[in-house]
């Protein structure tokens, strides 16, 4: 699209056995890494469905690359998923369906340096029939990091049930395919996998977004100053203890007696502190519900005492 909108989504509905989308609106630049954090029921895997095109929406409106997807053939071929549950067409060998994805798609048959790290290697002879869901998820991503020049790659839980879970090669593939000019989105529950695989992150909570991190609407509200990032999470005194010593955290608070409360954490370094609450939440064994950036209001923030705002040590 003109302005650089690869993915654009209006009151998107539509549900699964698993979970719903209710009135979802998203908006996806060309050459990014985002990724959403939500489960199933909160309608991760029918979007990835309706995102590669493989279902319609019940009602709302979704334009990947200018055509709805479920729509345009030319448009599902340029655009690399991975699902919950793969379906894939029984030709014979794993080797045999990759050589003929790649030409129905106008591409080399040719395999990739990143086969072998993700386990595809060791795959390339098993006839399509005998593979189980962790094999049959693998071949999937194969699928999906293969398409070529890529309007859209949208992977749901790309590190979870699959023979190889390598972080750091996956994230390289992805940063390569988004400085190629592709959108890619990442839909997963583990806030440790969104850290580890994406540069914006927000939550799916519910069948919407709960604008989160990186939110460029934020920043263009309250350029240079403090943004606060709210963080909902079922260990809020814990994290915000680890938080305490962040530098990129520059003051936090937290309710010392009621857990519903979300941990308000005040940085210049939106996407810095944001990762930082993904890694500690990780290491506190803490659960991250959500994560919302808001612009600077006029409460003041204070620590556990009520005394002026703590700023973090160096």
């Amino acid at each position: 699209m003109s302005d650089g909108t690869v993915v654009h989504a209006l009151g998107l509905r539509g549900h699964d056995a698993h979970g719903a989308l209710t009135g979802l609106d998203l908006s996806l630049p060309s050459g990014t890494v985002g990724c959403l954090v939500g489960g199933r029921s909160d309608g991760t895997s029918v979007l990835a469905r309706m995102l590669a095109g493989s279902e319609r929406p019940a009602s709302g409106h979704l334009i990947v690359g200018g055509l709805p997807p479920w729509w345009s053939a030319s448009t599902r071929a340029r655009i690399g998923a991975l699902l919950d549950e793969p379906e894939l067409a029984d030709v014979g060998t794993v080797r045999e369906l990759l050589a003929l994805a790649r030409r129905l798609r106008g591409d080399s048959p040719e395999r990739e340096s990143w086969f072998e790290a993700i386990g595809a290697s060791s795959l390339l002879r098993r006839p399509i029939g005998g593979l189980d869901r962790r094999e049959v998820r693998t071949v999937g991503l194969a699928l999906a990091l293969s398409a070529p020049a890529p309007l859209l790659v949208v992977l749901h839980e790309p590190l979870a049930d699959v023979v190889k879970a390598d972080a750091t090669v996956l994230r390289e593939v992805l940063h390569r395919r988004a400085s190629e000019g592709a959108c890619v989105l990442v839909l997963t529950a583990s806030a440790a996998d969104a850290a580890a695989l994406a540069d914006d992150v927000a939550t799916l909570k519910q069948g919407r977004v709960d604008r989160a991190v990186g939110a460029p609407d934020t920043d263009e509200l309250a350029p240079g100053a403090e943004i606060e990032l709210r963080v909902w999470t079922d260990k809020p005194r814990q994290v915000a203890a680890a938080l305490a010593g962040e530098t990129s955290v520059a003051a936090l608070s937290f309710s010392a007696s009621d857990d519903s409360v979300p941990v308000a954490v005040r940085s210049r370094e939106l996407a810095a502190s944001a990762k930082a609450v993904a890694r500690v939440c990780l290491e506190c064994g803490a659960e991250l519900r959500a994560m919302q950036a808001v612009a600077p209001g006029g409460r003041a923030m204070h620590d556990a005492g009520g005394q002026s705002p703590r700023k973090a040590a160096p």
